[in-house]
């Protein structure tokens, strides 16, 4: 069914190719589901084609499982859950250290855990806040990610505008994080 799925999105986006495709949620299971059916061979005929320009991976597994998938072939990215809370958990930073050894850009999902880390106990707050009162609680975790060298995209889950506004003071006018920091 690959071949009809990729169709329908080209048709639905209106394109003739794709600049990144991104084979989402791969786990143990999915990805040697993919391998069994072809699903790499298919996406390299794409290429060759020219209907996908950059091929990727996002990834909900261990760490082991990311290595395996990394290591299978070069890719021009991956999609890593990556936080200064998660970095034990999934790929962790044993994945994005491995996916910089090999030059495949990380494209970071949850860099706010989906905004727990912009509502943390008073006692944590009042730590940052002591660092720099001007900023906010949720940008400390975004100059986190951000001040790894191989984030090439952070994707941020936003509920408000304010949210958008605090996100793009951030980055927009990033700073990466300092040794005291």
């Amino acid at each position: 069914d690959a071949e009809r799925i990729f169709n329908d999105q080209l048709s639905r986006l209106n394109m003739e190719y794709i600049d990144f495709y991104l084979l989402h949620a791969l786990t143990k299971d999915k990805w040697e589901r993919m391998v069994e059916l072809g699903v790499l061979e298919f996406c390299d005929k794409l290429i060759s084609e020219g209907k996908i320009r950059r091929l990727g991976f996002s990834f909900h597994d261990e760490y082991e499982v990311f290595e395996q998938i990394i290591t299978h072939r070069k890719w021009d990215f991956c999609q890593l859950q990556f936080n200064y809370m998660d970095t034990e958990e999934q790929a962790g930073i044993k994945g994005y250290e491995l996916a910089e050894r090999l030059g495949v850009p990380v494209v970071v999902m949850e860099p706010v855990k989906g905004g727990a880390l912009a509502n943390l106990p008073p006692d944590i707050c009042d730590i940052f806040k002591g660092l720099d009162p001007a900023r906010s609680i949720a940008s400390w975790a975004l100059r986190w990610v951000g001040s790894f060298p191989n984030v090439k995209v952070i994707l941020s889950g936003m509920s408000d505008a304010a949210q958008v506004e605090d996100n793009l003071d951030t980055l927009g006018n990033f700073t990466p994080l300092d040794q005291a920091e």
